[in-house]
């Protein structure tokens, strides 16, 4: 006899196909950043973060009313190559200006995880698998800080993905470029589009950490629950 999948179960099962992608970065119990879909990021050939990609990702937050110039900004998208936890390095700014920064950077993801940079100075090049099994990309955000900002991303991020990221001050190279307090911020995505969720700064030895997870969003936690139900009926 044929196995026949409960009509209440397609729904479900077309939903969780169709939000397969969508899902939140977690940074600690307490801060979760919802993800959100961008048109035309990261869609390129992978590891090459264009210029145009990050325009627009500015240009959405500044849509939100979220100043980038100055601040190191944290954020979850979804995009044609899944799940990603990018970093924006300060932001564009006066053509005409002059202001060399740098900021030195290291962060790991598990294997197969692709890599994104936008970098003018070519100093964030490194990727090698560390001696753990996860890749770890480092090296120097250098920029000019009147005139553009940097970017890092890493993309295809699966559920209990964890990411890890550490930066560090350049002395006196940092700072023109970087505000000195509340120099992190980590945004999520609403109803209304981008907010910011939490803010943090360096710690007095000049270093600022964290990690992240990939979690499932409440919706699917539920979804699946669901499924599991009609599931364990149907087989009683």
């Amino acid at each position: 006899m044929p196995c026949r999948t409960p009509l209440l179960l397609l729904p479900v099962a077309l939903f969780l196909g169709s939000t397969a992608s969508a899902g939140l970065i977690q940074i600690n119990p307490g801060l979760e950043l919802q993800t959100a879909w961008l048109p035309d990021v990261l869609g390129e050939s992978p590891g090459q973060f264009s210029d145009e990609a990050l325009e627009t990702i500015h240009g959405s937050l500044a849509d939100s009313g979220i100043e980038t110039d100055g601040y190191v900004t944290m954020l979850g998208l979804d995009t044609d190559h899944g799940i990603a936890l990018a970093f924006l390095i300060d932001a564009p700014g006066d053509p005409n200006g002059t202001t060399n920064s740098s900021l030195s950077f290291q962060s790991t993801a598990p294997p197969n995880r692709a890599a994104w940079i936008n970098d003018a100075a070519s100093d964030v090049t490194g990727l090698i698998n560390g001696g753990s099994g996860n890749q770890v990309a480092y090296g120097l955000f250098t920029w000019n800080a009147m005139l553009e900002g940097d970017a890092f991303a890493w993309t295809g991020l699966q559920l209990n993905d964890e990411i890890n990221a550490l930066f560090a001050v350049v002395e006196a190279s940092t700072f023109p470029g970087l505000r000195a307090s509340d120099t992190f911020r980590f945004l999520s995505a609403g109803e209304d589009g981008w907010f910011v969720a939490h803010s943090a700064s360096f710690t007095s030895a000049g270093l600022f950490g964290f990690s992240a997870q990939v979690v499932p969003t409440p919706g699917a936690l539920l979804l699946l629950a669901i499924s599991g139900v009609h599931v364990r009926r149907r087989r009683n």
